[in-house]
């Protein structure tokens, strides 16, 4: 293992375009529109028409790492996989190229993300004289980390980003599935046009329209008084006391918790629930 201080291994902020160097069009990228290496947008911009941001200066390559200097605990941090001229970012990033052939620049990347780094930067930003958290390129420089050989590091770093990337694509699925089902829901319960069932298609004496869509098909529609709009004939209105008991809890004593010992599970819902699964007591 070696220990090296980022200075000693890599260029900070190497290279800005000058005013009149940009090419026609640049996708501009600012801090904001970029979270844990996730781009979120570019902004087109016409050299030749439009005002160019004041802050559209820095150079990007291939394994450029691109660092916040502004709160870091934001997170607003990315890596270079793809280089393309036209791209060009904020002089809100910090722009890191390592240029020692015994480091891998991803390897270095997961390194500066780590929770307990991003902690640490913002610590020091919220200690300096700027009126919100804030670092500079020098205190990215002086961070000091040990590699192991250049062989582990890329292992170590593409293992990483393979997890990364089916992370990525299972929230993907996630947020395709979330979307579809609020499809769903809005074409049923909103619009309703649910699919007609065999016996209702049956009853209004058109048994072809059995999986129809409800209301483009023809159905039946009466106006609610209570909801001030039309719905399904048959259907009604109601609270949900008149389908469900709800009861209100009291959480137990704090000393009364022990996961070691049989006892009764205890969510608590304010806090143990987290996004998907929650955390017993």
């Amino acid at each position: 293992m070696i220990k090296r201080k980022i200075k000693n291994i890599a260029n900070l902020n190497l290279e800005t375009f000058r005013k009149n160097d940009f090419p026609e069009t640049i996708k501009y990228l600012d801090t904001g529109n970029l979270t844990k290496n996730k781009i979120e947008d570019f902004k087109v911009i016409n050299t030749l028409k439009d005002k160019v941001p004041s802050r559209a200066q820095r150079k990007v390559r291939n394994d450029t790492i691109l660092y916040s200097t502004v709160r870091p605990n934001q997170e607003h941090y990315g890596f270079v996989e793809e280089w393309k001229e036209n791209v060009v970012v904020s002089t809100g990033f910090t722009t890191i190229d390592v240029f020692d052939k015994s480091i891998y620049p991803k390897y270095l990347y997961y390194l500066l993300t780590q929770k307990h780094i991003t902690d640490y930067l913002h610590l020091i930003g919220t200690n300096s004289v700027s009126s919100y958290p804030s670092i500079s390129p020098n205190d990215l420089a002086n961070l000091k980390f040990q590699f192991p050989k250049l062989t582990d590091q890329k292992k170590i770093a593409d293992t990483l980003s393979s997890l990364n990337n089916k992370i990525e694509l299972n929230n993907q699925i996630n947020s395709d599935l979330e979307a579809m089902a609020k499809l769903v829901y809005d074409y049923w319960f909103v619009q309703f046009d649910f699919p007609i069932p065999a016996r209702d298609a049956k009853a209004m004496g058109k048994p072809e329209l059995e999986g129809k869509p409800y209301k483009a098909s023809g159905g039946k529609m009466v106006f609610n008084e209570a909801l001030k709009r039309e719905i399904p004939e048959g259907w009604g209105d109601g609270i949900l006391s008149d389908i469900a008991d709800i009861t209100m809890g009291q959480s137990p004593s704090g000393r009364s918790y022990n996961i070691n010992e049989e006892g009764t599970v205890f969510y608590q819902g304010s806090t143990d629930f987290g996004w998907r699964f929650p955390t017993i007591r």
